[in-house]
């Protein structure tokens, strides 16, 4: 039985791995290419120029480079003159369009941090299982199956994996009680990304309680973060771009932090008590330190995403931690069932707030995008967007499961089996609906989603915000706008109708002319097939060209009474839209509708 589970593991493995990729590993690796040029002192400065800037300090592109170095060598690398030409036509665009060779040989190098990470979470479980627990083994299983870490390293293709691994080397030597070999290793996963100073600072107060030794262990933790900022100091661009990132995500960064509805004072004071605990804890035996080294981390991560507007791939940062809290949970199947609930409710999250980006579309920019179809549908068409607000209680609760499970006190129950099944359903959840959005019909697309087929249309909006409707479109008073197109092949078009929540009779006569009173597309709509307050679609049986980007659209009823009509919405006039306003009847309104123009 294990067999057939390895095997099914890793051919998702390759599924993740081939089909999918988020465009910021090309950018990244295709930025370290600068340092194989010989672009050392003006690394920022070139790449701002050509890629668009780079956001970390240099060593994630030192690893990047280094490993790049057998692509150079056998001239796989994409070339300098390809890169200035993308840039030119794509408009510095991060989205690199690299071969598969270079995508798959990058993705190798967060294979083999994965597999070293599982090495030493092993070895880490191997000396703190004091009591009959899981085997080192399962641990290992445990953490290679977890579907958070499957998902931001192989599908999201995201290289928080380094810093992963160096946390953990630095907690392994933290356990054997080499506390510099444990600062040093913590200093290097601090520099590749900040949010290790966040469990730092715990696991210092754990190892040690002398203050000289903490304020020690504390510089050596900051050193190599310190020497890349003196090493670029000098740059205007590596100070203007370095924070930029980082900077944005803190969302208590307006408002005033000391007020009492600001959340991030009640979780900045949670994790000042946490720190102050383990300060002043007094571990009596070597499981409790072991315990505090596993647990801590989870709640100082815990409330760094509770804090922050997060971003997908940081969720690997948390995995290891969660595997080796197994060690410890009485119901270890409540944990499973609890991965797997919180890997739902993070893909929902996911491909709502990041759509086109942490979504099915990176099948578009994965190492076989030229040998499958593109995507009709993305995420949302199958995670609906209005259940969001379900899905984040259940996501922030997860990031504490461990802790909640370690109190409950149940017989261990743990297997092979449900460790793999987790990982198969979990991972599903992303993978099966985005093998169906690229092997779908058109026409069985569309009655997922009205609109599948135009998602990655370009789209004109004349007014996004309703602010008032027009007059009840009646006989004799029709609805008429001049409009003038960003394309000259226009698709579909949607309008924002307004029934007043009734039921009205009647039919609606949809007419677009061009500027020369060309008739270009004519329908009748019944009356009652329109729902208020949402867009009504009109697509085109074929694309409407035209060649000076003017068409008329006008809306007529046959309605008799006003309270038999409907209306459409609109938003004042601003002429600074280049829009003309509309037109009910024969008299010019001060006001645009809301229209959404979709170009192929």
């Amino acid at each position: 039985m294990n067999n057939i589970y390895r095997i099914i593991y890793i051919i998702i493995l390759l599924i993740s791995i081939l089909l999918f990729q988020q465009g910021d590993l090309s950018h990244t690796f295709v930025s370290s290419y600068a340092y194989m040029q010989g672009h050392f002192s003006d690394f920022y400065e070139y790449n701002q120029k050509y890629l668009s800037g780079n956001d970390y300090l240099p060593i994630i592109y030192w690893i990047f480079a280094i490993w790049s170095a057998p692509l150079f060598f056998l001239d796989l690398a994409t070339s300098a003159d390809t890169l200035h030409h993308l840039a030119q036509i794509n408009g510095n665009s991060p989205l690199i369009h690299v071969t598969a060779i270079e995508i798959l040989w990058f993705k190798m190098l967060l294979g083999i941090f994965f597999v070293a990470t599982s090495y030493f979470i092993g070895k880490i479980s191997e000396i703190i299982n004091i009591e009959v627990n899981p085997s080192k083994k399962i641990i290992q299983v445990i953490f290679i199956t977890s579907p958070l870490a499957i998902f931001p390293i192989f599908i999201f293709s995201q290289y928080d994996i380094f810093g992963v691994f160096f946390t953990i080397l630095g907690i392994y030597f933290l356990i054997k009680k080499r506390l510099i070999y444990f600062a040093l290793f913590f200093s290097i996963a601090i520099s590749i990304k900040y949010f290790a100073l966040i469990i730092f600072i715990p696991l210092l107060l754990i190892s040690s309680k002398k203050n000289i030794e903490i304020i020690k262990l504390l510089l050596i933790g900051l050193a190599f973060t310190l020497f890349q900022f003196l090493l670029y100091w000098h740059s205007s661009v590596f100070r203007g771009e370095i924070f930029s990132l980082v900077g944005g995500k803190a969302s208590g960064a307006t408002g005033n932090f000391f007020s009492i509805f600001n959340i991030n004072l009640y979780i900045f004071f949670a994790y000042f008590i946490l720190c102050l605990f383990l300060y002043r804890k007094k571990f009596k035996s070597e499981e409790s330190r072991y315990k505090a080294i596993v647990f801590s981390p989870i709640i100082g991560y815990g409330l760094m995403f509770s804090a922050v507007v997060w971003h997908p791939q940081w969720i690997v940062l948390i995995t290891p931690f969660f595997a080796l809290s197994y060690i410890y949970l009485r119901d270890q199947k409540l944990q499973a069932f609890c991965d797997f609930l919180g890997m739902l409710a993070f893909i929902w999250i996911c491909v709502n707030r990041w759509p086109h980006n942490v979504d099915f579309d990176m099948s578009r920019l994965g190492a076989l995008r030229d040998l499958i179809p593109k995507n009709i549908l993305i995420g949302s068409d199958f995670f609906r967007p209005e259940y969001v607000y379900y899905a984040l209680p259940v996501f922030y609760a997860y990031l504490f499961s461990p802790i909640f499970i370690y109190f409950i006190k149940r017989v261990r129950c743990l297997n092979l089996g449900i460790i793999y099944v987790r990982y198969f359903l979990s991972i599903s959840i992303f993978i099966l609906p985005a093998i169906f959005s690229i092997s779908v019909s058109p026409s069985f697309a569309e009655k997922i989603n009205p609109y599948a087929m135009l998602q990655f249309s370009k789209i004109q909006n004349l007014s996004e915000v309703s602010k008032f409707p027009t007059g009840a479109i009646m006989r004799g008073a029709g609805i008429s706008q001049r409009i003038l197109m960003e394309g000259n092949a226009l698709s579909a078009l949607s309008v924002k109708f307004a029934t007043y929540n009734r039921q009205n009779l009647g039919t609606l006569y949809i007419t677009i002319y061009d500027n020369n009173k060309k008739t270009l597309f004519y329908r009748q709509v019944n009356i009652k097939d329109i729902l208020d307050n949402k867009y009504y679609l009109l697509k085109f049986p074929k694309n409407l060209v035209v060649s000076d980007k003017i068409i008329n659209l006008v809306i007529e009823s046959d309605s008799e009474s006003p309270q038999n009509s409907i209306s459409v919405w609109a938003s004042e006039y601003e002429a600074s839209l280049m829009q003309a306003p509309y037109y009910q009847g024969a008299k010019q309104s001060n006001g645009i509708l809301n229209l959404t123009l979709y170009f192929d």
